[in-house]
């Protein structure tokens, strides 16, 4: 679905202004939140002497136990690949 700027009572100008900010605001809030996931990431990394690209693999093979420092060290680093796409995303949009 798409918004017809003609349909709304705004000047497009305006439209395209709100929206662009919308966008900016979630970059932002994207980078606040990579940078507490980058912090937890790192926690991980020292404690376990791995980085969390090879800590993924072997998780995601079974080589790993499920303590509960893995698993929240799989969502910490499923989340922070996701927000890296999403913030991708938008740069592109933005143009």
């Amino acid at each position: 679905m798409t918004l017809d700027v003609s349909d709304t009572a705004m000047p497009e100008e305006q439209v395209r202004s709100a929206v662009i900010g919308a966008l900016k605001n979630r970059i932002i809030e994207i980078d606040i939140k990579l940078d507490d996931l980058n912090q937890n990431l790192e926690y991980f990394q020292r404690k376990y002497n791995l980085e969390s690209e090879n800590f993924y693999q072997q998780f995601c093979s079974g080589s790993l136990g499920d303590e509960m420092d893995f698993l929240e060290w799989k969502s910490s680093w499923e989340i922070y690949q996701e927000l890296i796409l999403e913030k991708k995303a938008l740069l592109e949009a933005l143009g």
